[in-house]
């Protein structure tokens, strides 16, 4: 206690964090010495502007940062997004107290938010902390481990045998021992009401307000009589009701055992409460869902508890209204992932759907998500409509299919918070995307849209991602002068310094041993894939395009101001391919199986070279003014963005005369990518999106894909038909379909 309260009114630090002394162990007393060190006089006179407390629990990361977000409003103190790595050296003059921080994550989310507060965290290991905090360690009492003395004191039990408290599984050995022994000294109905609590979510906090209307529905409980029970329950040290966040808090390893003794007719039996409590879903939709721990819970878990209760889930997420409470409240992945869960019909149509117009559904905006939602859905929009009637919301209702519906090719629109996404990647399982952005750090989402991880470390611009063969790493460059490389869970590997330059494009062997590099001075250099330097050369590359390394991993090759050149693997020049002005090339890729070159030219037509300098084929028609390109896995169609705003088109390499096969329109591409098994054609494009789409969905040959565009219309007077005039004269039935068009 001594040094804690030194630490928090020495004026020298500006975060201080409490951890036990093994790393990972709960129960060791670090939030009874936070509490303590609160109410000390000396404590609450250093820090004038107040204390605060937040229980962070297993709250999500965007749940975390609303609630800390409250908390400095407390203050009176102002907050903003920090854009980089916030600093703690000045003290604040209140102190916040971040309880039971598990996840960096979770913490991350806490500390973007710079305001002038003291920060003071509890957690359980160091791991999730920055580099920069005060940490103090608590050392193991006399008495052992603090949650099991009380366990065994309120229980009346004891572990005579001594066990190795770093080991999780003697620690968990100790406590079953402990409450096999104890539970049954409880008050009579006192242990089926405890089992009941491991049917919970293991991965969430317990709210305190739902687990009375569960034991009504399961015992006939009042609330009188629950809250005598929780009482008792929380003197055991089984349960810490935190009344700043209305969770009831149950240890891990408490949980872990009541999971284990809970028979399937337990967790049903509960899993049915729990959905007769939530049985007006729509509810869930209120002004402040992300403070209210039942309706969080419920968003998040009510899915699991129907499977579990045996009941058909879909008759939960297809709920228009439990989509609309679950896309403001936890995001579209959620919704994503209910609607895959599900796999009915109805729940494929609504999750393609969602999925397409995803960049439409901003998180936690209710005011706009409503009416955008019910336009997507216009066809099953009948319980949305109620809701905005209901809520007094004007809105436009869309009678017919809505002009602007995306084209059946498009699977997926992620939307990335206004962050430019300069370069793209997909890894060869197509499950998820790695991108390089302005914003000085790479990340990899998931397919759904959700994010997976974050790669800090460059000091600069993003410039290039690319992805090994096997997908078990990839590599990033920066203008900071380095190229990283990093495992797929986003874990750093090795930092390459290229100190001639800012790197502006890296590639990836694809037998994985060696990484090449561009740097703005126009220097090509390679390392091994331990991050150790090969070879550099100055081969006058042009910095702003791709580099392209041979299927069979023993040349790379790259666009240059006279042609094309072509390097071995160890550095020694190939060839060098001179070119005229007209047949200067725009992107180089490799042919995904035969040992080839594939280079866009300026007369936007695609080439096909030999790595020795012979020209062996050209694609027609002309790629009109394209730039970017990537190449499907059985090398039969190329894809390249439009240096207009018309996105990018595709083309048959195996069919040379055959004509364009799409054009998506009306989408400036920054970058594209093609899965290995070219199931999946990946664009970044302005502003901040990512778009996700299935070639095998794109037109034929001659298809005209455009959406009717009509720019005059008329309503006969008996109101059964009307006629649009646009792209021809189209009529039209009271239902929206159209029976008839003249050219």
């Amino acid at each position: 206690m001594t040094e804690l309260v030194a630490r928090l009114t020495s004026d020298e630090h500006g975060f201080v964090a409490v951890l036990p002394e093994l790393d990972g162990v709960e129960g060791f007393g670090t939030t009874a010495l936070a509490a303590a060190a609160c109410h000390i006089p000396e404590v609450a006179e250093h820090f004038g502007d107040g204390i605060d407390w937040l229980t962070v629990g297993a709250a999500p990361p965007h749940v975390v940062e609303s609630l800390v977000r409250d908390r400095l409003e407390s203050f009176g103190v102002p907050w903003i997004t920090a854009d980089a790595e916030p600093d703690f050296e000045e003290p604040g003059t209140g102190l916040l107290v971040l309880d039971g921080v598990r996840t960096a994550e979770q913490l991350r989310a806490c500390l973007s938010l710079t305001s002038d507060v003291t920060v003071l965290v509890t957690a359980r290991t160091a791991d999730i902390l920055p580099g920069l905090p005060s940490i103090i360690r608590l050392k193991v009492p006399d008495g052992g481990w603090p949650l099991l003395a009380r366990l065994s004191g309120s229980l009346g039990t004891s572990v005579d045998d001594a066990f190795d408290l770093a080991d999780p599984a003697a620690r968990a050995y100790a406590v079953r021992k402990v409450l096999d022994a104890g539970l049954p000294s409880l008050s009579p109905g006192a242990l089926p009401r405890l089992l009941e609590l491991g049917a919970f979510a293991a991965d969430s906090d317990i709210p305190a307000s739902i687990v009375p209307a569960v034991w009504e529905r399961t015992a006939g409980l009042s609330k009188g009589a629950s809250e005598r029970l929780l009482a008792e329950l929380c003197e055991a040290g089984l349960a810490d009701h935190r009344p700043d966040r209305d969770l009831l808090l149950v240890p891990d390893v408490v949980r872990d055992y009541l999971r284990q003794a809970s028979s399937g007719e337990v967790v049903s039996r509960t899993a049915k409460a729990l959905i007769g409590t939530f049985t007006d879903v729509e509810e869930a939709i209120v002004e402040e869902t992300v403070k209210d721990e039942a309706v969080m819970y419920c968003l998040a878990h009510l899915p699991d508890h129907y499977v579990a209760a045996g009941e058909d889930l879909a008759d939960l997420v297809t709920q228009t209204g439990w989509i609309a409470s679950k896309l403001a409240s936890l995001g579209i992945a959620a919704v994503d992932r209910d609607l895959a869960r599900a796999g009915a019909p109805e729940a494929k149509r609504l999750r393609r759907t969602l999925a397409r117009n995803a960049h439409l559904f901003t998180h936690g905006d209710r005011g706009a998500l409503l009416p955008t939602l019910a336009a997507r859905l216009y066809g099953n929009a009948g319980e949305l409509r109620e809701m905005l009637h209901a809520a007094g919301e004007p809105w436009l209702d869309c009678l017919w299919a809505p002009p602007d519906l995306p084209h059946p090719a498009l699977v997926r629109t992620m939307r990335l918070n206004d962050e430019r996404v300069t370069q793209v990647a997909i890894s060869p399982d197509s499950t998820w995307i790695a991108g390089a952005s302005w914003e000085g750090k790479a990340r990899i989402w998931n397919l759904d849209g959700s994010l997976r991880a974050t790669l800090s470390g460059h000091e600069d611009a993003v410039s290039s991602v690319a992805i090994s063969a096997d997908g078990t790493w990839l590599a990033t460059a920066s203008w900071d002068r380095t190229v990283r490389t990093w495992l797929a869970d986003g874990t750093p590997i090795a930092v390459m310094e290229a100190a001639h330059g800012e790197v502006q494009q890296v590639a990836i062997a694809p037998d994985g041993t060696w990484i090449a590099a561009v740097t703005d001075d126009g220097s090509l250099m390679a390392w091994s894939d331990t991050g150790n330097p090969l070879w550099r050369v100055q081969a006058q590359a042009d910095e702003h395009s791709k580099i392209a390394i041979g299927a069979g991993s023993a040349w790379v090759a790259h666009p240059c101001d006279d042609g094309i050149r072509v390097w071995n693997r160890d550095g020694t020049q190939r060839c060098a391919i001179p070119l005229s002005e007209d047949l200067q090339v725009a992107e180089v890729v490799a042919h995904p199986l035969r040992d080839a070159i594939v280079a866009l030219h300026m007369d936007s037509r695609a080439r096909c070279w030999s790595p020795e300098g012979a020209m062996e084929g050209v694609v027609e028609p002309a790629l009109d003014d394209c730039s970017d390109m990537a190449m499907s896995s059985d090398g039969r169609w190329l894809a390249s963005s439009v240096n207009r705003p018309e996105g990018f088109v595709t083309a048959r390499i195996d069919r040379p005369r055959e004509e364009m096969g799409f054009v998506a329109r009306h989408a400036l591409v920054n970058d594209l990518a093609v899965s290995r098994d070219s199931t999946l054609l990946v664009t970044a494009i302005e502003p901040s999106m990512i778009q996700v789409w299935d070639p095998a969905r794109f037109p034929a040959r001659g298809e005209d894909h455009r959406r009717t565009i009509a720019n005059a219309v008329a309503v006969a007077r008996d109101g059964t038909w009307l006629a649009t005039a646009g792209t021809g004269l189209s009529f039209w039935d009271s239902a929206g379909g159209r029976t008839a068009t003249v050219a």
